[in-house]
């Protein structure tokens, strides 16, 4: 059996416990973000506080509002901290941290036995879920609107 698990939450479950929000970040280039905010006040799943998506540093406004500190951790980590401390100012603590391969690779596995656990498998149709469609496929739904457009 296979079980689906969004990277974003991986990230998230890699961080043991922290007294704050965690935010997960990869760059989307396009200067966009793939970003997800959690809390995780012990050692359980994280807890998400906003769905994967692809945006910019103000879609965490309204989220990260109450929080005094902020652990940015993922890949572009270092990156994108530097917009948030730009963001908030002096107002909020923000904290990097860089994930080892070695804790990515253990967050994936207990995240996945824990969705097996609670949810079953997937679908045997379940695919990956992307947040953002490629180029190719914006460009091919903008050919077909051209076309149609082209037959009225």
């Amino acid at each position: 059996p296979l079980v689906s698990v969004s990277t974003m939450e991986m990230l998230a479950n890699c961080i043991p416990c922290f007294d704050g929000a965690i935010v997960t970040v990869l760059d989307a280039k396009k200067q966009r973000w793939y970003l997800s905010a959690f809390e995780k006040p012990d050692e359980k799943n994280a807890l998400r506080l906003m769905p994967d998506t692809d945006g910019t540093e103000a879609d965490l406004l309204d989220i990260l509002g109450h929080y005094q500190r902020i652990l940015v951790t993922g890949p572009d980590a270092r990156t994108f901290s530097p917009i948030l401390v730009k963001l908030f100012g002096e107002e909020k603590k923000i904290i990097v941290d860089s994930v080892s391969r070695e804790t990515r690779s253990s967050a994936l596995i207990s995240s996945a036995l824990e969705k097996y656990r609670k949810d079953g498998p997937d679908d045997i149709g379940q695919g990956p879920v992307y947040i953002r469609k490629s180029d190719a496929e914006i460009a091919l739904e903008e050919r077909q609107r051209m076309l149609q457009g082209g037959e009225q």
